[in-house]
């Protein structure tokens, strides 16, 4: 081979060396143009899915949720309810979520007492404590958190935030289970970040305009009010004839001064009733 033929050799091997770096690199552009195309493509997709949301308002709090979501009061409460692919209809929850939003009093001591008798409350059932209160951040909140499991196994994550309105801290909990756990969880703590205190969410809430000293009588009223409310909030039914509390739980009862029974019968004020169901009632009593 003379030297000519060398020379030509030599370019062509180094032509088509140039050539498959540049159609390789065009790959890798064009690879990330796409990559990018489809990271866009489901941020738009994910943003478009949000503003397809139902604004309710249930308990006294107004909150979004996605179309899908079953949501409705339930013992004082704003329950909701997202169900999964793979559970099956009219049946026990395997994979979905049950979550719930609460308005409950603000301890004048603070957020982390709230979340101390909050936890109380919660506890005093039987269930087993997998973790006390401890400082979390949930909703874009900072407040506190604490977990338990009842007698089937299931774990509930409850979280203690601060809200705007004065006097009210909102508990938000939720049990999840099946295999679209994260992006259940994930859906309710963007429900959470929606969430509104209205008027009537919670206790009562004085006015804090009016410095106007109340007579026996309002006093009186204001009282019966604050009673009834934080009984409903606690999940149980008032009876204001007899200013009783049923459905409560002891440490609810005593940390507000009554008197608990944990096994009142269900015909205790019509003790001549033909028919009694021979079931405990708990009952908090006031004076």
């Amino acid at each position: 081979m003379n030297n000519t033929s060398v020379v030509v050799s030599v370019l062509l091997i180094v032509l088509v060396t140039i050539g498959l770096v540049v159609w390789g690199t065009g790959d890798q552009v064009k690879d990330g143009e796409s990559m990018q195309a489809t990271t866009t493509e489901k941020a738009t997709s994910s943003t478009s899915e949000r503003d397809s949301w139902i604004d309710s308002e249930f308990a006294g709090i107004k909150f979004s949720h996605p179309p899908e979501a079953s949501v409705s009061t339930e013992a004082g409460r704003a329950k909701v309810q997202i169900l999964g692919p793979n559970n099956e209809p009219n049946t026990e929850v395997t994979d979905g979520i049950t979550g719930y939003l609460q308005a409950v009093e603000k301890e004048a001591s603070g957020l982390a007492d709230t979340a101390e008798r909050v936890f109380a409350d919660r506890s005093s059932t039987p269930q087993q404590v997998i973790a006390s209160t401890s400082p979390a951040t949930f909703a874009g909140k900072t407040g506190y958190s604490f977990r338990l499991q009842n007698m089937l196994g299931s774990e509930t994550v409850y979280y203690v935030l601060p809200t705007e309105q004065s006097g009210l801290s909102l508990v938000a909990n939720f049990t999840v289970s099946g295999p679209n756990s994260a992006e259940f969880i994930d859906q309710f703590e963007t429900i959470t970040k929606t969430a509104q205190l209205q008027n009537g969410a919670g206790a009562e809430a004085g006015n804090e305009n009016d410095n106007r000293q109340p007579d026996d009588n309002q006093q009186a009223d204001q009282s019966s009010k604050t009673a009834v409310q934080a009984c409903r909030d606690a999940g149980g039914d008032w009876l204001s004839q007899y200013n009783e509390c049923e459905g409560v739980r002891k440490v609810w009862c005593e940390s507000r001064g009554g008197t608990y029974n944990s096994c009142a019968s269900a015909c205790r004020h019509d003790p001549d009733a033909d028919f009694c169901t021979e079931q405990c009632v708990q009952v908090c009593s006031f004076q």
